[in-house]
């Protein structure tokens, strides 16, 4: 109960709800702050309702706290003290990070999820400097040639650190204008369509489809017309009806929001696969890095979750 409360409780609607005490109306806040009354009233409604109790009573031309009003009130100056005193350390804390970190992913990884994660280091971080180089090799991260690498799947390199950001699937998506494609209701359907993937041998495709619901699973190796090591280019040639490929859903993300491909099988994907941040323990001594590792413990498993379809 308390971490629903806490989940879903905005910081800005304890200020508002701080304001309007302070100021004795909803209009004299709107005035403060420069926005509509309406938009203040929506803060202490949804306040109100976040809480399950009543913060004010309206009934009156004056609005006063009730009982229950009065005894958060106290508390809810704390948190809103706290919050300043942290805005302040942040503050603080970004003025003395500075400098360039290298970080190693696949082209995908980059692609996708860095590139949402990179203006949470800019607002927070402005003197830090990220640079990428995307490659699907596996660095060695004990050289110092990079600081931070993002690896899917696994990590065997017991020597590393290897923090979990977040699970992924790979899942099938096709174009809407490949020929019989809605005649697909069962994997073994598959058979009879060009199939795109990552190669797992030298012209061979694994393909491990699960479903949940009914506890079964299809395990096949299909012949590679195409041999391709990129996942963009076997994205872009599925869009161009050459056939169904078997990609992460977080590359697949866009695509479906602009309707340029579409699942296929949707209710059969690969079992959860890990994404893991990788680096030496070495690193966690270099300040500017460890602060970059710590913001990316906050935000990817976030981004990452904003991605599944």
């Amino acid at each position: 109960m308390i971490n629903e409360i806490l989940e879903q409780v905005k910081f800005q609607d304890l200020i508002t709800f701080r304001d309007v005490v302070n100021e004795g109306s909803l209009t004299a806040v709107g005035n403060k702050r420069n926005i509509a009354k309406s938009i203040v009233s929506t803060r202490i409604t949804r306040l109100e309702k976040i809480l399950n109790i009543k913060l004010f009573n309206r009934e009156t031309r004056s609005i006063l706290l009730t009982r229950e009003g009065r005894h958060l009130l106290h508390f809810v100056e704390s948190l809103i003290h706290m919050g300043n005193e942290l805005t302040r350390e942040v503050e603080k804390i970004s003025l003395d990070v500075e400098g360039d970190i290298k970080i190693t992913a696949p082209p995908e990884y980059t692609q996708y999820i860095l590139t949402r994660f990179l203006p949470y280091v800019r607002d927070i971080f402005p003197k830090l400097k990220l640079i990428f180089h995307s490659s699907y090799d596996i660095e060695n991260m004990h050289s110092g040639k990079y600081d931070l690498a993002f690896r899917n799947r696994y990590v065997v390199d017991d020597r590393l650190v290897a923090y979990k950001v977040g699970t992924y699937h790979n899942k099938l998506y096709a174009s809407p204008n490949l020929k019989n494609v809605n005649n697909i209701n069962e994997p073994e359907n598959l058979k009879s369509f060009p199939l795109l993937g990552l190669s797992e041998g030298e012209r061979e495709i694994l393909v491990e489809l699960f479903h949940q619901s009914e506890n079964k699973l299809f395990r096949a190796r299909f012949n590679e017309e195409i041999i391709l090591d990129n996942l963009n280019a076997i994205m872009n040639l599925s869009k161009a009806n050459a056939g169904i490929c078997y990609i992460p859903n977080f590359v697949a993300y866009e695509s479906i929001q602009d309707r340029t491909l579409r699942p296929i099988l949707p209710n059969w994907t690969s079992k959860p696969l890990t994404s893991y941040m990788v680096f030496h323990p070495s690193v966690l001594k270099v300040k500017k890095v460890n602060a970059v590792i710590n913001l990316a413990k906050q935000y990817l498993p976030t981004i990452m979750k904003s991605l599944v379809i």
